[in-house]
């Protein structure tokens, strides 16, 4: 920088102390003395550019110019303008009220020299101010004023450490310039924070004494001995004290996705709404989220103000006024079944009915729809479709497999339970495992997906079971129901996708084992000509969505209830088995219905022989729960089982791809040949014959068991042999086929039925002894 040139120096402070006004402003406004302008050779400028014809060409004139005052103490050529009002002549755009060009340097009271003390104004113009506080004392000679030449902006010199370290002490006195808020300016405890920083030391920090600038605590009469207490009482702020401070402005950023979650012990479900704006006399209308609390509130989104240009990334939304940071914006489920009145009467106290009515309605109407040849699994699903309105509530839930021949009966179970389940989108047929898991994560809700014979391993090793089978063993654990992917449309952005939730499945092959072990098989059967199903009685479209708010009500309004029992039922599950059970019992007890509990509690007893047994481990339980049942119900002791009979509970206890690779194959629990050679080997009494009879034109084979087997059967039923009676008689399976266990199941059931209807009154069938003669000719084995 070149030197001041003292001509032009002179000739700027001659236009000033010939301009009485401007002097007179000078002293009002920022209490600088004649003396103090010309220590510092304070100057009025002239017209800028130099020769400009008109006012209307001018850019600035008459305004106050000081002189740079370097460290070195001499003064240099470039010049801090600032405006006097009435006076200055400004037509700068967005120009602030003082300035200097070029770079920020540093502006000092006087040369700077070993060992003194500093103290570091806001502007230029509190050191004039400050000068004239100090001008004369004691203090002028130990303490250096200085200020940067750019509002906030430090000088290069300034950002390095070496630079304060010669000074004996450092005061940040930053205030705010002029006494009022600027644009240009941080507020004064951040900037002396900032400056704090740079100086990689101990500094003392030092508020202006009366109002929030030097210039007005000059005004008010500030003395050097006043300004000296100020100084000695200073605080300090150290580095550690800076890390603090810099730590306390962090917070965690723990996010969540608010789409359809359980978080701090409240359920929230994402809703798309329309809503009204005014503007100006009218209104328009626009799509919004909210976001429903378990709490009874609506939740709002709301965007935190962030710094002008900030990337999109760094941008923080938040719910209102729940304040929880979220993850990303809330995506209403695409097919959502919460209607909009239903959630305005929940915000407003509207209590649902009971459970165990929603579970009588949703039984009703499964009953109305299909039919099912065990009774139990219409409670079963009826608590699967109430445990998918607070799925979110638990950590693992089950997947249904719909198992049975063509025609009976799954693809209206499977449209039946999407029309009383939570946000789904209806049966869906031929799907790919990407298209699964998109259409999981945008309806957070229920999926049936019919005729999936892909889910069936194959010798080919299809690429496509692989994919779409991985997503279903998956999908039924919350943590690890989540798919990353990279958007190649959004910069490569890592996303995710949750395909968390129960799902029905319905096919004819049945699944692999190991998904095998993730489901609750549902088994379907033609339904017996004598049966009908109540149409009537199933719910239209109405009843289904009133059921559904219900639902969903009863869910919000229950949280607590249900979070609790999970807790306390099931704090660790041990097995997986109790995983995926967990939901539908903690439905069933809430409920208080005696029989749902027992038929959940019957199915997960026989379930782990499915999965985890071979076929003969099967047939052992097939026969032990003949025999236990019969214990249990009657207090009759069955003293032989027929080989039809034991096929036919086998069929009830494995889906059709029970042991095969194809369907083709015939399993070994289909074989009579096999089950009668493994019950003979097994489970019959030594040296024991086969008996043989017939029964409505069907061939016969039974074998009278063994007495250890029978004895372990009892001892597991906690009965005494003393109590029970002994029915040695092979028919007395086949009793009334409106109660039979095996109808749609047993291939007598329509010859016995004809011959019923055929028979006269008062002749009761089956009351010949068995005979041990082969009469079998011309009939199957069974």
């Amino acid at each position: 920088m070149r030197k001041l040139s003292e001509t032009s120096s002179l000739r700027l402070q001659r236009r000033l102390f010939d301009h009485d006004a401007a002097m007179a402003l000078l002293g009002e406004i920022y209490g600088i003395s004649k003396s103090t302008a010309t220590r510092f050779r304070l100057g009025l400028s002239e017209p800028y550019p130099k020769h400009a014809d008109s006012n209307s060409d001018c850019q600035h004139a008459n305004c106050l110019i000081a002189p740079l005052l370097a460290a070195d103490g001499a003064f240099y050529s470039r010049n801090y303008y600032w405006t006097l009002p009435g006076i200055s002549h400004d037509r700068r755009f967005d120009g602030p009220a003082s300035w200097c060009p070029g770079p920020s340097e540093g502006y000092f009271s006087r040369k700077v020299k070993p060992d003194d003390t500093i103290f570091v104004c806001q502007t230029p113009v509190e050191v004039l101010a400050l000068f004239n506080v100090i001008s004369g004392k004691r203090l002028e000679r130990s303490l250096v004023l200085a200020a940067p030449t750019e509002l906030n902006t430090w000088p290069v010199p300034w950002r390095n450490a070496e630079f304060w370290a010669g000074f004996k002490s450092v005061f940040i006195g930053l205030g705010r310039p002029n006494g009022t808020r600027s644009a240009q300016s941080n507020e004064p405890d951040a900037s002396a924070r900032e400056l704090a920083r740079l100086t990689g030391r101990t500094v003392r920090r030092v508020s202006p004494a009366s109002g929030s600038s030097w210039i007005q605590s000059s005004k008010n009469g500030l003395n050097s001995d006043a300004f000296l207490e100020l100084l000695k009482a200073a605080p300090e702020i150290s580095q550690s004290d800076l890390a603090i401070h810099d730590r306390q402005k962090f917070s965690s950023a723990e996010t969540q996705d608010f789409s359809s979650c359980f978080f701090s012990g409240f359920l929230y479900e994402a809703m798309r709404v329309l809503e009204t704006v005014p503007l100006g006399t009218t209104t328009t209308q626009r799509f919004s989220v909210v976001v429903v609390k378990s709490d009874r509130s609506l939740q709002t989104i709301e965007e935190i103000p962030c710094a002008p240009k900030a990337p999109a990334s760094s941008r923080v939304y938040r719910l209102a006024p729940d304040g929880h940071i979220l993850e990303r914006q809330p995506c209403p489920s695409a097919y959502g079944s919460w209607r909009w009145d239903s959630v305005n009467r929940y915000l407003d106290g509207n209590v649902a009915p009971p459970l165990n009515k929603l579970l009588a309605q949703i039984e009703i109407h499964l009953r109305a729809s299909v039919w099912l040849p065990a009774d139990a699994d219409y409670s079963i699903l009826a608590c699967a479709a109430v445990a998918t309105y607070c799925q979110q509530i638990f950590d693992s839930v089950p997947l249904f497999l719909v198992n049975g021949r063509r025609g009976t009966g799954k693809t209206e179970l499977a449209q039946a339970m999407t029309q009383i389940c939570c946000n789904s989108p209806g049966p869906i047929g031929v799907v790919s495992a990407a298209t699964l898991e998109r259409l999981v994560d945008s309806s957070r809700g229920f999926v049936a997906i019919d005729d999936l014979e892909q889910v069936r391993a194959s010798a080919k090793g299809d690429p496509q079971f692989s994919q779409l089978a991985q997503t279903l063993k998956l999908s039924y654990k919350k943590s690890s129901a989540k798919k990353h992917w990279t958007d190649v449309n959004q910069n490569m952005q890592v996303k995710t996708l949750v395909f968390y939730g129960i799902k029905l499945i319905n096919n004819t092959a049945g699944v692999d084992d190991i998904l095998g072990s993730r489901m609750i098989t549902i088994q379907t059967r033609e339904m017996p000509s004598g049966v009908k199903l109540p149409r009537d009685r199933r719910l239209s479209s109405e009843q289904c969505a009133e059921l559904r708010d219900s639902l969903h009500t009863w869910a919000f309004s229950h949280v607590q209830q249900i979070a609790e029992e999970y807790a306390c039922a099931f704090p660790s599950p041990t097995n997986r088995e109790d995983e995926i059970s967990a939901p539908l019992k903690v439905i069933a007890n809430l409920s208080g219905d005696k029989r749902i509990v027992a038929a959940i509690e019957c199915k997960m007893a026989d379930a782990p022989s499915l999965r985890e047994s071979d076929a003969f481990d099967l047939l052992q339980e097939a026969a032990f729960t003949i025999v236990k049942k019969s214990i249990v119900e009657d207090s009759i002791i069955r003293d032989s089982l027929t080989v039809g009979e034991v096929k036919m509970r086998l069929k009830l206890l494995a889906d059709e791809g029970f042991g095969k690779t194809s369907k083709v194959d015939i399993s070994d629990i289909e074989s009579p040949e096999w089950i009668g050679r493994q019950l003979q080997q097994s489970l019959a009494k030594p040296n024991s014959e086969v008996i043989r009879y017939q029964m409505y034109s069907s061939g016969m084979r039974a074998w009278v068991l063994d007495d250890a087997f029978v004895d372990k059967v009892i001892a597991a039923c906690g009965s005494d042999r003393a109590g029970l009676t002994v029915d040695t008689n092979p028919r007395a399976f086949c009793r009334s086929c409106a109660t039979c266990d095996y109808q749609g199941l047993c291939p007598m059931q329509r010859r016995k039925q004809q011959r019923e209807r055929s028979r006269p009154a008062g002749v009761a069938l089956h009351t010949l002894p068995p005979s041990t003669e082969s009469e079998t000719a011309g009939f199957d084995l069974h």
